[in-house]
């Protein structure tokens, strides 16, 4: 009998560097947590470059799977939010 993965806890990823899965529209996609936040992704956030930080973030073969669903502004907002609500952060707001 299989066992459902529980999620980790976002505040226990964090602290162990891990990486924590999210949902957008139906594709189960993971992000790195505190310390592993690639350098490139922490440039774009700081040069307000939301496109690089998500492709950077995700990396190309999450990024493909989801590229058909990211046609506006909106999309990827939507696409940044789920990623920083499962990292339990928020995007400077």
């Amino acid at each position: 009998m299989a066992t459902a993965k529980k999620p980790p806890n976002p505040l226990e990823a964090e602290a162990n560097d891990e990486s924590v899965e999210f949902e957008f529209r139906g594709v189960k996609l993971t992000a790195p947590m505190g310390d592993a936040y690639p350098i490139e992704a922490i440039e774009a956030y700081e040069e307000n470059k939301m496109v690089s930080f998500v492709k950077v973030m995700l990396g190309p073969a999450q990024m493909s799977k989801v590229s058909k669903e990211l046609k506006t502004l909106k999309d990827l907002r939507e696409l940044a939010e789920a990623m920083t609500a499962a990292q339990d952060t928020s995007l400077g707001e």
